[in-house]
């Protein structure tokens, strides 16, 4: 292979990893469209919570999420604007649903865009 050959490989390669680290895999990026949710349970008696609304995208999405501590952060899932939170006595079950009793529900607002890429909630 050339100078020229390899030269060409080399920049072609770079770009490409450049273009990657760029675009990443989709996720949003901190606090600028939607943000990732973190509990914080004052009363110590959630073990999950049902998380219902929109994604970063839109979509309506629900999801269970343990709880096993006093502060509970969930990353990887995006929300914005109205959603309903639900605590439960219990872990999330092999379904995917919360178990136990309702311990807590309220709605949560969670901005579009802000400074962090959180918005705690509490019980």
């Amino acid at each position: 292979m050339n100078l020229r050959k390899k030269t060409g490989a080399a920049v072609g390669m770079f770009a490409t990893v450049a273009s990657l680290v760029l675009l990443g895999s989709g996720s949003a990026l901190a606090g600028s469209s939607g943000q990732q949710l973190s509990f914080h349970d004052r009363v110590g008696n959630t073990y999950s919570v049902w998380v219902d609304g929109h994604n970063q995208s839109g979509q309506a999405v629900a999801r269970c999420f343990d709880s096993p501590s006093r502060d509970n952060y969930w990353s990887g899932w995006w929300w914005t604007s109205n959603v309903e939170v639900t605590g439960y006595s219990g872990g999330c079950g092999g379904d995917g649903r919360p178990t136990g009793n309702v311990t807590f529900s309220s709605s949560v607002w969670v901005p579009l865009s802000q400074s962090s890429d959180w918005t705690t909630f509490s019980n």
